[in-house]
């Protein structure tokens, strides 16, 4: 057995096989039931007895379905539907009053998503009480990425006692608990799984007189695109939005960060510049750190640009602090220190970083490394951008397979993907004359290897 071949047609053959670089192919933006399974969960209850629950358990999106639990005069019901593009949930319920009546609405959604995606929260709930002797009512909801252990979103508020009582997801309306942690809006990562759970219930707490109430909710979706654009979620810092001419010690949406943050906005003394961009910018303080997550789905060279400046006391002080990209294992990757004091009033200099990232999630960190009392690096307009002329593309149309053919002899040209260690000849054998060439005019994407062997 014996290959022969032409060694520009080799690598011609193995820029195909290897070198060749499709467009990322799009994929589903939501799994369900990944990290869990789901169950929608409807419960009916007219009191002194056992509950009556009806579950759903749906298997992939998108989904729609209704369903009702109905025990006497009390009845938990709700309607689902499950998309791409959001969840949605009707929910409805009633109970009798005596006893522990009681009706819930209360899903646990398990889901992941299989890019950067950008969620919004919204939901209301409202009890009708006919009577003056209200009793208990509860509306919850919790975003928890399972990845991470944190909540992104939790917010439960409960009254009891108050009348036609009405809550708006994530307010502070209850008179017995009131639990807001996280944000309604931010940024799913890719390969993350997470969970949902949303109650809606009302309870008669050892009777009273009968109620009932109805609540929607809805989770909205937007995937971020991650091959063009920025991949920086507010990197001008405008939301969330604070007072005219204030600081307000806050951490931007879409960033992580702790004390010694805050946002900027107009203009604030004689020191301090206006924004770069809008109307807002970060202060990172004394040891402060401000972060946000991203993934790469696309190899490549990438450039990440900002703006920094500080409040104005002359050239002589310094505003030092760091840029940091880390990897999954907090590995630092890329890193860089500057210095952000200001060279006039309102001036304001331009950065940038050029690094090159595989495919993988990464966080980009400033980290803040002003003395206690001096002068704090100011941060506006960050972005980073994917450098399309990274991205090397070679294809060829067809392979020539040559060798020196003896006379009197058979030659099979043969090819494998190697997937299975299968050969496959192409077109039929031939008959060697000294100088033999087959071309393979291909059609179809994926390596290819080559052979000739010598047959009968």
């Amino acid at each position: 057995m014996k290959t022969i071949i032409n060694k520009s047609n080799l690598l011609c053959a193995l820029a195909v096989g290897l070198l060749g670089l499709p467009a990322p192919a799009k994929a589903d933006t939501l799994t369900l039931n990944d990290g869990g399974v789901t169950k929608l969960e409807v419960v009916a209850r007219a009191g002194g007895g056992a509950n009556q629950i009806e579950n759903l358990s749906p298997t992939s999106i998108p989904f729609n379905g209704s369903h009702v639990a109905v025990q006497s005069d009390s009845r938990g019901q709700a309607t689902y539907y499950l998309g791409p593009d959001e969840f949605t949930i009707t929910s409805s319920g009633a109970r009798m009053g005596s006893l522990d009546s009681r009706a819930n609405v209360q899903p646990v959604i398990f889901f992941s998503v299989s890019v950067d995606t950008r969620y919004n929260i919204r939901g209301t709930f409202s009890v009708d009480d006919p009577g003056l002797s209200a009793k208990y009512a509860e509306f919850t909801t919790t975003l928890a990425d399972l990845n991470t252990s944190a909540n992104l979103f939790h917010n439960s508020q409960a009254s009891r006692g108050v009348v036609d009582t009405s809550f708006v997801l994530g307010g502070a309306a209850g008179n017995r608990i009131n639990e807001l942690t996280g944000s309604a809006t931010g940024i799913l990562t890719a390969g993350h799984q997470y969970r949902l759970y949303y109650g809606s219930s009302i309870y008669a707490d050892n009777s009273g007189d009968p109620a009932s109430f109805v609540g929607d909710f809805k989770l909205e979706f937007q995937p971020v695109s991650n091959s063009s654009g920025n991949l920086i979620l507010n990197g001008g810092f405008e939301s969330p939005a604070a007072a005219p001419n204030s600081i307000q010690q806050v951490v931007p949406s879409s960033w992580s960060g702790g004390t010694e943050i805050a946002l900027v906005n107009g203009q604030l003394g004689t020191l301090y510049p206006l924004a770069h961009g809008a109307s807002q910018y970060a202060l990172v303080g004394h040891q402060a750190t401000l972060s946000q997550s991203f993934t790469i789905t696309n190899a490549g060279n990438y450039s990440l640009a900002w703006f920094d400046s500080s409040e104005f006391n002359g050239l002589g002080h310094q505003a030092p602090y760091k840029v940091q990209i880390l990897g999954v294992a907090s590995d630092i990757i890329e890193h860089q220190t500057f210095d952000a004091n200001a060279s006039a009033l309102n001036g304001w200099a331009s950065r940038t970083m050029e690094f090159r990232l595989q495919p993988g999630s990464y966080t980009l960190r400033f980290v803040g490394l002003a003395e206690q009392f001096g002068e704090k690096p100011l941060i506006d307009d960050v972005s980073l951008r994917y450098d399309a002329d990274s991205l090397i593309s070679i294809r060829c149309s067809a392979v020539d397979i040559c060798w020196a053919g003896h006379t009197n002899r058979n030659y099979q040209v043969q090819y494998s993907t190697l997937v299975n260690n299968n050969w496959i000849d192409l077109g039929s054998a031939v008959v060697g004359s000294g100088t033999n060439c087959f071309t393979d005019h291909l059609n179809v994407e994926g390596k290819r290897f080559y052979r000739v062997v010598r047959v009968p």
